[in-house]
């Protein structure tokens, strides 16, 4: 009867081993993400917040240009000018 319960004794305390192996790697885990999380979020924020602040600025710079070059084809220069012709042989066709 003895020999039974330090049979059940020793798989009872593996158990516990096993488990507490679990819990410790489950919060090590969790403490990984949670670290990584708010190292890595604020750079990936910053790096897309750069890139938008650039897109933002070309975007806008490419307006005023093809403002520009409306404005200018209203007065008769540029590729938009009424005295060139629609199939592309205007005085503002480059591919000659």
């Amino acid at each position: 009867m003895r020999a039974l319960v330090d049979m059940i004794d020793s798989v009872t305390g593996t158990v516990r081993f096993i488990v507490g192996l679990l819990v410790l790697g489950v919060f090590a885990f969790v403490f990984i993400m949670t670290a990584g999380a708010s190292y890595v979020a604020p750079k990936i924020s910053e790096d897309a917040t750069a890139k938008a602040a650039a897109f933002g600025e070309k975007a806008l710079a490419e307006a005023r240009q093809q403002r520009r070059e409306h404005e200018l084809a209203q007065d008769g220069w540029g590729y938009g000018a009424a005295g060139s012709s629609e199939d592309g042989e205007g005085w503002g066709d480059t591919s000659r």
